[in-house]
C-alpha cells in the first residue's frame, strides 16, 4: 500500500543505514526522532499481523517526496509517559487504494533484495 514501512532486518539497517543517512548509531535514537516527527507504530489488533510494528505518518507516502516537507518536528519534549494505544484510531491501509507510483511485485522483490531492510507492502 506505500503508507507505511517495517524494520525486516535490524541488524544491518543498525550498521548500513543509520550511520550514512541518519548520523546516528541506536535505534532508539531512530525511534525518538521518528516520534519527534509524529511517525505511529502500528498494532496487531489494528492494522493485522503483517503491519504489526510499521512505522507511519499521512504524509509519508511511496512515490510522493514532497510530502515529507510537511512533516513538522515538535518542539516540546515528551513527558516520558506513553499514550495508550488506540486501536480504533489507527488507519486500515488494506481497506484503502494503493498510493500512487507504487511498486510492482518485482519492483519489491528487486528492492528488497538490494538492502534486505525494509518492507514497504503488504
Amino acid at each position: 500500500h506505500g503508507r507505511a514501512f517495517k524494520i525486516i532486518n535490524m541488524a544491518k539497517f543498525k550498521t548500513e543505514v543509520l550511520p550514512k543517512h541518519f548520523k546516528i548509531d541506536k535505534y532508539e535514537t531512530f525511534l525518538r526522532q521518528c516520534s519527534i516527527y509524529s511517525l505511529r507504530r502500528l498494532t496487531r489488533t489494528g492494522s493485522g499481523p503483517n503491519s504489526s510494528g510499521a512505522l507511519y505518518h499521512e504524509y509519508l507516502l511511496r512515490g510522493r517526496p514532497l510530502l515529507c516537507q510537511k512533516m513538522i518536528r515538535a518542539f516540546n519534549k515528551g513527558t516520558k509517559i506513553r499514550p495508550a494505544a488506540n486501536f480504533l484510531g489507527e488507519p486500515n491501509f488494506f481497506a484503502m487504494l494503493a498510493c500512487h507510483g507504487t511498486m510492482t511485485q518485482s519492483q519489491n522483490e528487486q528492492s528488497k533484495g538490494r538492502l534486505g531492510i525494509f518492507k514497504t507492502s503488504y
